[in-house]
């Protein structure tokens, strides 16, 4: 693990897996995995995995957190496709359930929402922040009223 860490940290500049100063979760967060997979062939290398593997997951990330309409078919073959060399490669690793998932529902949330995937993510919401933080502050009452 320690190797692992180092290597990110020196090729990608990363850290990874290290607990948060406030106790609550690691460093690993959805900013960590995209800048991994993106660069899917230095990922590959430092953890020793299938390049063409870590590529196809890349690829299915960025499907999935896309604005624009998809098509949940070709997700779909993509999808089997991946999970058929992932089985074939790591034959003696059990599939990790996100990754199940993601193989097995990511079509089916494709065609059963009315807008792309990737409108549906808390990038908005998280952008709102400091809107909301600064609401809170200058907006509500302040003061209230004791009860008798």
């Amino acid at each position: 693990k320690i190797i692992v860490q180092k290597k990110k940290w020196d090729h990608l500049g990363l850290i990874v897996d290290v607990p948060k100063i406030s106790g609550s979760g690691t460093s690993n967060d959805g900013n960590t995995a995209r800048k991994v997979f993106r660069n899917y062939k230095v990922s590959a290398e430092i953890l020793g995995l299938d390049k063409n593997l870590m590529k196809r997951f890349y690829v299915i990330l960025c499907v999935l957190s896309c604005k624009h309409q998809i098509n949940a078919d070709e997700l779909e073959k993509y999808t089997k496709e991946t999970a058929e060399l992932y089985v074939s490669l790591y034959p003696w690793f059990p599939m990790p359930q996100i990754v199940h998932k993601i193989r097995i529902h990511s079509s089916q949330v494709v065609r059963d929402k009315p807008v792309p995937v990737g409108l549906l993510s808390e990038e908005a919401q998280e952008c709102r922040n400091k809107d909301f933080k600064n609401y809170r502050e200058h907006t509500y009452k302040k003061t209230f009223k004791k009860s008798h």
